[in-house]
């Protein structure tokens, strides 16, 4: 048996598939084996992974279930003590593994151990850092407040403890549904160190669906805090429901939120790719429709430059 299952779910993932691919096979943790399920592909992706020959790799192929059903078909078949989830479109540095790993055997407390990213832009150009809490209290606020706790494919998770929650639950936001219900009996935490570069591109799931994943968010938290007091939760329907009874303030908050969101990866995008013009004034109309997220940006961003310095993990000492 492997230490460690790294699972992963494709679904028209090139051109960046090998590359991700790639940067799994090339860790310096070596007992691995690498779940990968192709979820219905239709653009060469099956194709790629049908040439793959390391003996590690273990292939699925099936109809496409999309971001919950994809996983949960390779969860099914780890055989690791811990379960690293990887994306099809970004890339994990080289001792991302064996640091994680350590961390989780000297800490039997923690149930999942993410890590820093740096954002990448479609061609790899480097963007800015996403400083993340390290502890688990601080993580758990975030998740509870809309914020990045864990990245999704930075997380190290303990075979056993993603499968007691039932691994990834349908809805528009199943990775920080896993995340709180995990923190509901687990420790969680990140590491300081970079661990990947986390990929930015029109064409990404998180793109595609932000206004319908920020939404499940906050039905996530909802859930979360019912649980918490021993009640039943709301079904999706419901929750709906009583956004659609929200005062007129409250939705038009909603929406403007959502749009300076979006603009704020556009802008993103734009200043990595050759654009910084464009991008900085895109920036600047995000902080003007959006001052509390700006704010809370800023903040980050000074603790970023003059707290303590993340590093990549290559460049840190053993």
């Amino acid at each position: 048996m492997k230490a460690v299952s790294v699972l992963m779910a494709a679904y028209n993932a090139m051109p960046y598939l090998p590359e991700a691919v790639e940067s799994v096979l090339g860790q310096t943790f070596r007992d691995l084996e690498f779940v990968i399920v192709d979820d219905g592909s239709t653009d060469g992706s099956g194709d790629y992974l049908d040439s793959l020959r390391d003996p590690r790799v273990r292939l699925i192929h099936q109809k496409n279930l999309g971001f919950a059903g994809g996983r949960n078909s390779g969860l099914a078949i780890c055989e690791g003590e811990f379960v690293a989830i990887m994306d099809a479109d970004d890339v994990s540095l080289p001792d991302r593994l064996e640091r994680q790993v350590a961390f989780l055997q000297a800490h039997p407390e923690v149930g999942a151990v993410g890590g820093q990213v740096v954002q990448i832009g479609p061609a790899g150009q480097r963007g800015p850092s996403l400083p993340l809490p390290l502890q688990h209290e601080d993580v758990l606020h975030q998740l509870l407040y809309r914020g990045i706790g864990l990245v999704n494919p930075t997380a190290c998770i303990r075979t056993r403890a993603i499968r007691s929650v039932g691994g990834f639950h349908e809805g528009p936001s199943p990775d920080n549904d896993l995340f709180l219900r995990l923190a509901g009996e687990f420790r969680l935490a990140n590491l300081e160190d970079v661990l990947l570069l986390y990929r930015l591109h029109p064409r990404s799931e998180t793109a595609i669906n932000m206004r319908n994943r920020q939404l499940g968010s906050l039905y996530n938290i909802q859930c979360f805090r019912h649980r918490q007091a021993g009640e039943r939760e709301p079904t999706y329907e419901e929750f709906i429901e009583r956004v659609r009874g929200w005062p007129l303030w409250r939705k038009a908050a909603w929406e403007i939120d959502q749009y300076a969101l979006v603009q704020y990866r556009k802008a993103l995008l734009n200043v990595m790719c050759g654009h910084p013009l464009a991008g900085r004034l895109q920036l600047a109309w995000v902080a003007l429709c959006s001052p509390v997220r700006t704010g809370r940006r800023l903040r980050r961003e000074f603790v970023r430059r003059f707290g303590s310095r993340v590093r990549p993990s290559s460049e840190r000492p053993a």
